[in-house]
């Protein structure tokens, strides 16, 4: 399996739950609780998967590379407005019906396409760097000081 075969399968798990979010919310007040467990089970594997891909895109950001650094410090930064979307939302949905319904649709939908955008730019510009420093690993960090110290 390829490095990134594990964040494409949460990315596919994400959008079946963003899905299934935005499929409730038609429903208004009576689909709250649903939503509710939505929001809590996509903000449970939401925070997983970015510290996986934190991880790996740490590592990745190690090399120095020009190449990587643009891309993945902007998705990074996007980690940050996911999960506080994600927070906002379960928040409004734990207000019961104090929450108007309109914030709590503008809140999902800006979790859902902002979720949909990111794994996309992840999927088309940054995995395939991914798994091709995996295929094709570079100097490391430690070796590239190594070689300083000795040259």
């Amino acid at each position: 399996m390829t490095p990134t075969g594990a964040l494409r399968n949460d990315h596919d798990v994400l959008r079946s739950k963003l899905a299934l979010l935005e499929g409730l919310l038609p429903l208004g007040h009576a689909a709250r609780f649903p939503m509710r467990e939505f929001t809590y089970s996509i903000s449970r594997l939401l925070r997983r998967h970015m510290e996986q891909e934190t991880r790996v895109l740490s590592r990745l950001r190690a090399m120095e590379s020009p190449r990587l650094l643009a891309p993945t410090s902007a998705l990074l930064d996007e980690h940050q407005d996911q999960r506080l979307t994600a927070t906002l939302l379960l928040d409004l949905l734990l207000r019961g019906s104090d929450a108007p319904m309109d914030h709590i649709v503008l809140c999902a939908s800006h979790l859902i396409e902002g979720s949909r955008e990111h794994m996309a730019r992840e999927e088309t510009e940054v995995f395939p760097l991914i798994d091709e420093f995996h295929e094709h690993p570079v100097m490391q960090p430690s070796s590239r000081l190594h070689a300083a110290r000795v040259n």
